[in-house]
């Protein structure tokens, strides 16, 4: 969270005015005060989760879309609002990347769970208006909360997983054996491997 003091130190370093950087304290102060702060801290760290798996592995694998909450809601908000949209990929045995695409439910825990399933309902019309089927992942935060949310997902027409949150700590973090898909008992796959878990998945094109 960038202060007023620390926008004009910002500013000094870079040698331009605090306009120049588009620095409004009313916006910084209004995201400071929102209730969905820690949510929007939760999609960053999952993210930035996998950004640091890329880079220990050093392999190849990647990151290569991440689409936030306001461009989701702009392509598919009258169906669908995921918390994000994203491309992970992992090099091949054969050489070829291996790549799966997703939407990010980043559970807190405050939201009762019969919502959070009922989010299901517009990512099945997405996949119905677009013919694009993309898995959607729920994040949550304990292991209780996605026993008690798997025990009511008995059945869903869109692939989907469920996964605790991980410390960051974590040799993998979300892209490592921690997910398992809706109607399994396990073992858990690691995020590219959810891929085998639904067949042919066809991806989405390219951001414009």
């Amino acid at each position: 969270m960038l202060g007023t003091t620390g926008a004009h130190h910002l500013a000094a370093q870079r040698g331009i005015t605090p306009a120049e950087l588009r620095y409004r304290p009313d916006s910084a102060s209004a995201i400071a005060l929102s209730s969905r702060l820690n949510h929007q801290v939760g999609v960053n760290e999952f993210f930035a989760q996998l950004h640091a798996t890329a880079r220990h592995r050093a392999d190849g694998a990647a990151v290569t879309e991440w689409w936030p909450e306001r461009r989701c809601a702009a392509l598919w908000g009258d169906l669908a609002r995921p918390d994000a949209f994203g491309r992970w990929s992992e090099p091949s045995p054969a050489g070829q990347p291996d790549t799966i695409d997703f939407f990010l439910e980043h559970d807190t825990g405050t939201e009762a769970l019969s919502r959070v399933l009922a989010k299901l309902d517009g990512y099945t019309a997405l996949a119905e208006a677009t013919g694009i089927t993309t898995p959607v992942l729920f994040w949550l935060p304990s292991a209780a909360r996605e026993a008690n949310l798997r025990k009511l997902l008995t059945s869903s027409d869109v692939p989907t997983a469920t996964a605790v949150h991980t410390p960051a700590t974590a040799p993998d973090g979300p892209a490592g054996p921690v997910w398992l898909p809706a109607g399994s008992t396990g073992p858990r796959r690691p995020l590219i491997a959810l891929r085998d878990a639904w067949g042919t998945i066809t991806p989405h094109s390219e951001p414009v």
